[in-house]
């Protein structure tokens, strides 16, 4: 009876092993997001992906991606972007917004866009479209304190488990103003002189 019950209980931790590591290696999903905008809950950090739609072929699409970015002040690109890959890397620096723009109102907006913001940035270029996902959001003015930076996720999501987002009209609204903000800029339709002029 013993043996069985240890051959039972191995068995079992086997199966159980066997379920985790399958869960481990499985992609990861979005969770949640906010209704109207690009953005999403993947893995307790807020993600804004898009995908944009063009007439040009891959190899055009990706050479005028790369001069696009190439004008956004503050974007450096990062040292393991293939351009062979049809991936761009890089990340936003301290990009400040356009408070009339978007009509911007410190009493009844949500304040965070006063403060410049800083993510990591991906581009995935096929032929007549591109992926934009963005991610790592955090506001900060200090340059010389990481301590200071105000994560996005924070803002957004339930103080203990982060898996869930908040629902609530401020981060509606800042939401509103960040997938406005990100279509504009990366958009390969935008002239490229008129950020310059």
């Amino acid at each position: 009876m013993k043996t069985r019950l240890t051959l039972l209980a191995m068995l079992f931790s086997l199966c159980c092993f066997a379920q985790d590591q399958k869960t481990a290696n499985a992609p990861p999903i979005f969770k949640d997001s906010i209704a109207g905008t690009s953005f999403f809950l993947k893995d307790r950090d807020i993600v804004y992906q898009k995908v944009f739609a063009s007439n040009l072929k891959k190899e055009e699409l990706l050479e005028k991606m790369n001069s696009l970015l190439s004008t956004i002040r503050n974007f450096r690109f990062n040292q393991n972007t293939i351009p062979a890959e049809a991936e761009i890397y890089g990340r936003l620096f301290f990009h400040s917004f356009d408070h009339e723009k978007y009509d911007y109102n410190m009493f009844n907006n949500s304040g965070y866009i006063s403060e410049p913001l800083s993510a990591v940035v991906a581009i995935q270029v096929k032929d007549n479209k591109y992926r934009l996902t963005i991610s790592e959001m955090s506001f900060s003015r200090d340059t010389e304190a990481p301590s200071q930076r105000i994560r996005l996720d924070e803002v957004f999501t339930q103080k203990r488990t982060r898996d869930k987002i908040k629902h609530q009209k401020a981060n509606l609204k800042l939401a509103q103003y960040l997938d406005q903000e990100f279509t504009t800029l990366f958009n390969a339709k935008r002239s490229l002189l008129a950020g310059d002029f």
